[in-house]
């Protein structure tokens, strides 16, 4: 069965109800893994702050990692289905294609989309405060909007350390920050102090981070001459100090993701994408 095909069987295995049950079987390098997407800054603004900087140095860093496309939403798009869908600017539309979270639940995986002031009950609105939907690429898609189980996987922020703390976290987590935190309506040092207040603590809890991956980076660079963005991928199960010096992107995170979990690959973008297994100790 073709890569392409098992995607939207297993949408559509999804769409008619069919659950997976059971444990999530384990991961090649991780069992979790935390995507942290900060927004609008170029790789030079990001590195010049002391933090950012600091943490380039502690896990591995993707030294030349880019953007796909600009505005924000694309980029979202790309980073959980390998493709832009030709989307209009940041303009929301309902997309009836496959997406990562498919992938997984096929697979017995599970996942959440974790946003600051998300109101909840599967809001569709484009904004509500520092809440903005296009920055929650899974409220984009038929099948999530249209299933209220697979929607309640879209949850506010302050769920992900209710999970940590009691082990209950998926296989896939997506961070959505608010736009205060997330820096697109402050700046890198708004966003900085934020993301250090959040990520220490988990960092320093050993027993979670045994099979954690935290990958941190930015949507898009905020000049139009070039999508040059800050991403570090942080966990013991990276190389420390690592820095790779390989052109990667938004759907080279999307195939680490597939490649990790044994899931194939979405579209042209993930399946072109450069393998990441040299950030990896084994």
């Amino acid at each position: 069965m073709s890569k392409s095909l098992l995607a939207l069987v297993a949408m559509a295995m999804l769409v008619s109800g069919v659950s997976f049950a059971g444990d999530s079987p384990r991961g090649r390098h991780f069992e979790h893994i935390v995507t942290v997407i900060l927004e609008n800054a170029t790789y030079k603004k990001a590195m010049a702050d002391p933090y950012l900087a600091q943490l380039s140095r502690r896990g591995a860093f993707l030294k030349n990692y880019s953007g796909v496309f600009h505005p924000s939403y694309p980029n979202y798009l790309a980073l959980v289905a390998g493709n832009f869908f030709w989307t209009w600017f940041d303009t929301q539309k309902t997309i009836d294609e496959p997406n990562i979270a498919d992938l997984l639940e096929a697979q017995g995986y599970t996942w959440k989309n974790y946003a600051e002031d998300y109101p909840g009950g599967c809001f569709l609105g484009s904004m509500s405060g520092k809440y903005a939907r296009r920055h929650v690429p899974f409220l984009s898609f038929k099948s999530i909007q249209r299933n209220p189980e697979r929607c309640a996987r879209v949850v506010e922020a302050g769920e992900f350390d209710r999970n940590w703390a009691a082990g209950t976290l998926p296989s896939y987590s997506f961070f959505t920050p608010n736009n205060d935190h997330n820096g697109h309506d402050t700046n890198v040092a708004t966003a900085s102090a934020w993301l250090r207040k959040f990520l220490e603590p988990k960092l320093a809890d050993a027993a979670r981070m045994n099979s954690t991956l935290f990958f941190v980076t930015f949507d898009e660079s905020d000049s139009i001459f070039s999508n040059h963005v800050y991403a570090v991928a942080l966990g013991p199960m990276v190389k420390t100090g690592h820095v790779s010096r390989r052109e990667y992107d938004h759907y080279a995170h999307l195939r680490m993701v597939e490649e990790n979990f044994g899931l194939g690959n979405l579209d042209v973008g993930d399946d072109f994408a450069q393998p990441m297994e040299q950030i990896f100790k084994r």
